[in-house]
């Protein structure tokens, strides 16, 4: 009896109550744990003007672990426009472990404002990942050892990422730079592709991964890149071609590290003359 009429209570302070009695009404409900609860907190996202409290209700389904709440959540997955909301949505969905929500949250890993939170929530949920998902859940994760371990299968994924024209900009620029710290040289031309690319995000960090994979090839690619109209991209490849040592590239970094309009590229440019000039160590 008593817990019906505090269920009771705790249902008017959620419908009628201002914020901070809905939101420690909806904590009260998480204690009391009743089948009704359920109910109650899906009702509650639906009719709430305020989204702290939807997402106060959302998260106590998660850890309510009631099954009843997936379909719902879901769909709210499909149909909320706000961001946060959706982030909540998704952790409760990993709470609850339930498989039929694996490929809705898939779906979220291309989506740049949640896919950190979906890739969490794959790690919760039952089922196998294709590997195509698999790596882009480990990229997103930065996972390195984890992308390694899956070997060549893995890197074509991410070659397929650079070279797929539907791939959402951000995991192509993730790419580049987990391209770069893998340092399979195989990359290297799949690199200097996206050196070329419409997108200044692209051709920057495909600099860095070139520099970073030390691929000797790409010299006169990054030389070319000195000329960008970004100044980003200009800075990269002056880092980047110091990363590769090659003396072939001092004489346009000198005019760069006097000339350029910005002070970034200078000083990137001055920083690859200063490796450049290091003396080079004898082999004993």
């Amino acid at each position: 009896m008593f817990k019906k009429i505090s269920i009771s209570h705790n249902e008017k302070r959620l419908k009628t109550g201002h914020k901070d009695a809905q939101l420690k009404a909806v904590q009260n409900l998480v204690r009391l744990g009743a089948s009704e609860t359920t109910s109650l907190l899906l009702s509650a996202i639906k009719e709430s003007q305020d989204p702290e409290v939807a997402r106060a209700c959302i998260g106590a389904l998660g850890k309510l672990n009631a099954p009843e709440a997936v379909e719902p959540l879901i769909r709210l997955l499909q149909e909320e426009q706000d961001v946060d909301t959706v982030r909540t949505a998704l952790t409760a969905l990993g709470r609850l472990a339930d498989i039929r929500a694996l490929e809705p949250v898939c779906s979220h890993l291309d989506n740049e404002h949640t896919q950190d939170v979906a890739a969490k929530t794959l790690d919760a949920l039952p089922g196998e990942l294709s590997l195509q998902i698999r790596v882009r859940q480990l990229l997103v994760l930065d996972r390195l050892d984890n992308l390694a371990a899956l070997g060549e299968p893995a890197l074509d994924c991410l070659f397929n990422f650079l070279e797929e024209p539907d791939t959402v900009a951000n995991i192509r620029i993730k790419t580049l730079t987990v391209l770069g710290k893998l340092g399979n040289l195989a990359a290297g031309p799949h690199l200097l592709t996206a050196l070329n690319d419409a997108d200044w995000r692209i051709r920057r960090n495909a600099a860095f991964a070139l520099g970073a994979l030390k691929y000797g090839p790409a010299v006169d690619a990054l030389i070319d890149r000195l000329q960008d109209e970004d100044e980003d991209v200009r800075r990269a490849a002056s880092l980047a071609l110091g990363d590769l040592e090659d003396l072939r590239a001092f004489e346009i970094l000198r005019q760069i590290a006097d000339d350029d309009i910005s002070g970034w590229v200078r000083q990137a440019a001055r920083h690859a003359l200063r490796i450049l000039r290091r003396p080079v160590k004898a082999v004993s």
